[in-house]
């Protein structure tokens, strides 16, 4: 059976303006919808994949800093 798969990898730089934070917020409560849905694939088999992530998190490496806590979704 085929999977529709979702992978997303995006930066945003801070501080957000309004336009963008009320975007975040949007694509926060929109993934957190969809990941009701998501399945692993080949769960239980050996090769499975955790295919049920979404997490975001404040990102310091442009300063040597380490990031601040991950937030799952």
């Amino acid at each position: 059976m085929p999977y529709k798969r979702l992978t997303i990898d995006l930066a945003l730089k801070e501080p957000l303006t309004i336009d963008q934070q009320l975007a975040f917020d949007n694509c926060l409560t929109a993934i957190k919808k969809i990941k009701e849905y998501a399945v692993c694939i080949n769960d239980s088999k050996v090769n499975e994949e955790n295919t049920i992530n979404a997490a975001w998190h404040i990102c310091h490496n442009d300063t040597n800093e380490p990031c601040e806590d991950v937030h799952e979704l």
